[in-house]
C-alpha cells in the first residue's frame, strides 16, 4: 500500500512540475514597430505550435500540433527545436518532403485574453516560419537542443524510448509576421537572428 501511494505521488509530482516548466507566464511583448523583436519574442516564450507539412497521403497541408523550444528561457537561439516520432504523421510527411510551416501565436499566452483580443486579431500577434525541418546530428547542438526541450517540456524525458524519438530543428528560411493593422510583415531571417527575445 505504502509503495503504491508514493507511487501515485512521484506521478502527481512529476505532473505538476511538467505543467508548470511548460506554463511560464509571458513577459510583455515588445512594441509593435519592433518586428525582428516580437518575431523571437515569439518564438522563445512559445511551448506549442502547429507545423503543416504536405502529406502524400491526403495530398493537401496536413497540421500537427508540436511542442517547440528554442532553449532555456533567457537563453534564446531563435532556432526551433522539435521532439518527433518515427511512428508519427508529422515525420512521415517530413520524410515525404520536409519544408514546412510553423504557426506560432501569443493567444498561448494569457495576454490577448487579458486584454480582450480575439486570436484573429492582428494585436495578438502571430506568425509562421518557414524551412526545412531536418535531424539534428551534431553533438553539442543535439546537447543544447535536448536541454532545451527537456526542461521546457519534463515529460519528454519520460516518453516510450521504444517510439524512436529524435530531435529535429526548423532550418528557417521565411518569416511572414502579424503584430498590427495594416497587413502581415515578411522579415528577412539575418535580421530575425540579429535580434533577441
Amino acid at each position: 500500500m505504502a509503495v503504491t501511494n508514493l507511487f501515485f505521488l512521484t506521478v502527481g509530482l512529476v505532473c505538476i512540475s511538467c505543467t508548470l516548466a511548460q506554463w511560464e507566464p509571458w513577459p510583455k511583448p515588445p512594441m509593435w514597430q519592433e518586428k525582428a523583436h516580437m518575431a523571437r519574442y515569439l518564438t522563445h516564450y512559445a511551448s506549442w505550435g502547429v507545423l503543416a507539412a504536405y502529406s502524400p497521403e491526403y495530398g493537401y497541408p496536413f497540421g500537427s500540433v508540436v511542442s517547440i523550444s528554442d532553449g532555456l528561457l533567457k537563453n534564446s537561439s531563435g532556432t526551433p527545436y522539435l521532439y518527433l516520432s518515427d511512428n508519427g504523421d508529422t515525420h512521415h510527411n517530413l520524410n515525404h518532403n520536409n519544408s514546412a510551416g510553423l504557426t506560432l501565436t501569443m493567444s498561448e499566452s494569457e495576454i490577448c485574453r487579458r486584454n480582450g483580443l480575439d486570436p484573429l486579431e492582428p494585436l495578438c500577434a502571430r506568425m509562421i516560419l518557414l524551412g526545412k525541418v531536418v535531424l539534428v546530428t551534431d553533438k553539442k547542438e543535439l546537447n543544447f537542443a535536448k536541454t532545451a526541450l527537456f526542461t521546457r517540456h519534463p515529460a519528454m524525458q519520460y516518453w516510450p524510448k521504444d517510439h524512436g524519438w529524435h530531435v529535429y530543428k526548423l532550418v528557417i528560411s521565411g518569416i511572414c509576421l502579424l503584430d498590427f493593422y495594416g497587413g502581415a510583415t515578411h522579415l528577412p531571417v539575418k535580421d530575425y537572428y540579429a535580434s533577441h527575445p
